[in-house]
C-alpha cells in the first residue's frame, strides 16, 4: 500500500503531525510512507525510521521565483512520482489541496482531508473524494488523530491512541553531531533557552530570560543559548548571564543539529513553537510559554512538560503581548519540577 501524507509547514505542525507515524507503521507494516513536506522544514523528518521517501519540496521557493517554467515543472515532477493507494492532506489549506491533487492524477483517487467547515482554507475541501469533520478549534494532537483515524478506516479507540503517543520520540533520527558533543556531553544538567518564535506574541522578552537565568544559578545547571535569526539577542543575553550563571552561547545551527541538540539537553524553555514542540516529540522535558494563542488547542501534555500562560482567554488577538507577564520565578519553579525524577537531573 503505496501512501502519501502532504504536511508541508511549518516546523510545530509537521512534528505533532508525524507522531502518530511508528503507530500506523507497526500496525501496517505493508505500508510504504511517503511523506510530503518543505524543504525548508524537511531536516526535520530526515533519515526518520518509519517514512520510506521524505519528499523535500522546493514549494516556496518555486512559487515564489514567479517563474511559470518553473512552477509548471513542479507539478510536472509530482505527476511522476507514480500512483498512491491514499493520498492525505494533513495541512489543509490550497496549496497542500493541490498538491494532492496532482499526485492523484486523472483518475481519482482515495484523497483524505477535513471538510469545508473543519478547514481554514474552505476550497481546499472541494478536492477531496473523502471528507473528515472535526471543529477547527479541536487540539491539534485530535485534529492529526482524527484525520488519521479515518483515512486508515481504524477501529481503535481513544485509549489506543493516547497510548499510541508514547512511541512518538521513535518517529525522529537524531543524527551525532561532532560540534555539538564537547557541550552535551558534560554531566552538568543543561537548561535550553529557546529565544525565538515566528511571532512577536509567542516570545517570551529577554529581559525575562535574564531573570529565568539568574533565578536558576544555585541549582547547579548550565544555560544554553539558542537563537537563529536575532543573534545580538542571544550575545546580550549570555553577557549578562555569564559572570554569574554557568552559560553557553550556541552557535548558529541548523535544523538536523537543533534536533540532536533538543535530544541531549536537559530541558527545553520557550514559546510555542516548533522546537518546544520537538523537546515534547523527543521526550525531552519542556516549560512551554502561551501569549496569544490558547493553551487548550496547543498544549503538549506528559509528565515532565509544563505549560504556563499570560493570557487564560487567549485567542490569536495580535495585540495581545500577555506573554511578558509569566513570571520567571514561576518559570523557574517549572523548570525545577519537570526536571524532578528524571535521570538528568540525579
Amino acid at each position: 500500500m503505496k501512501i502519501a501524507i502532504i504536511r508541508l509547514s511549518a516546523l510545530g505542525d509537521v512534528i505533532v503531525s508525524a507522531v502518530f507515524l511508528p503507530f500506523l507503521k507497526q500496525r501496517y507494516n505493508g505500508a510504504k510512507i511517503h511523506w510530503f513536506v518543505d524543504e525548508n522544514f524537511a531536516p526535520i523528518l530526515k533519515n526518520a525510521p518509519y517514512i520510506d521517501v521524505l519528499h523535500a519540496l522546493p514549494y516556496k521557493k518555486t512559487l515564489h521565483s514567479k517563474n511559470p517554467l518553473k512552477i509548471w515543472r513542479f507539478y510536472r515532477h509530482l505527476r511522476s512520482l507514480g500512483v498512491f493507494d491514499l493520498i492525505i492532506d494533513m495541512q489543509g489549506l490550497l496549496k497542500s489541496a493541490l498538491i494532492g491533487l496532482f499526485l492523484a492524477k486523472k483518475k481519482p483517487r482515495h484523497f483524505v482531508g477535513f471538510d469545508k467547515h473543519s478547514i481554514r482554507e474552505k476550497i481546499a475541501s472541494f478536492f477531496y473524494t473523502h471528507k473528515v469533520a472535526i471543529p477547527y478549534t479541536a487540539h491539534i494532537l485530535k485534529r492529526n488523530e482524527k484525520i488519521l483515524h479515518d483515512a486508515f478506516n481504524l477501529a481503535f479507540g481513544v485509549q489506543e491512541w493516547q497510548d499510541s503517543l508514547e512511541l512518538r520520540n521513535l518517529t525522529f533520527f537524531c543524527p551525532k553531531i561532532p560540534k555539538l558533543e564537547p557541550i552535551l556531553s558534560t554531566p552538568t544538567p543543561k537548561v535550553l533557552f529557546v529565544l525565538e518564535t515566528s511571532r512577536v506574541h509567542k516570545t517570551y522578552p529577554i529581559e525575562g530570560f535574564k531573570q529565568v537565568g539568574l533565578a536558576l544559578r544555585d541549582y547547579g545547571l548550565e544555560i544554553l543559548i539558542l537563537s537563529h535569526a536575532h543573534l545580538e539577542k542571544a550575545q546580550e543575553l549570555y553577557t549578562y548571564l555569564n559572570p554569574q550563571v554557568k552559560a553557553t552561547l550556541l552557535p548558529p545551527l541548523s535544523l538536523e543539529e537543533v534536533k540532536t541538540l533538543v535530544a541531549g539537553v536537559s530541558v527545553v524553555v520557550g514559546g510555542d513553537t516548533g522546537v518546544v514542540h520537538l523537546a515534547w516529540a523527543l521526550k525531552t522535558p519542556s516549560v512551554t510559554l502561551y501569549g496569544n494563542t490558547p493553551k487548550e488547542r496547543f498544549e503538549l501534555k506528559g509528565t515532565h512538560h509544563i505549560a504556563l500562560v499570560g493570557n487564560p482567554n487567549a485567542d490569536y488577538n495580535k495585540n495581545d503581548h500577555s506573554i511578558k507577564d509569566i513570571p520567571p520565578l514561576a518559570i523557574k519553579e517549572a523548570v525545577l519540577k519537570v526536571l524532578e525524577g528524571t535521570s538528568k537531573f540525579e
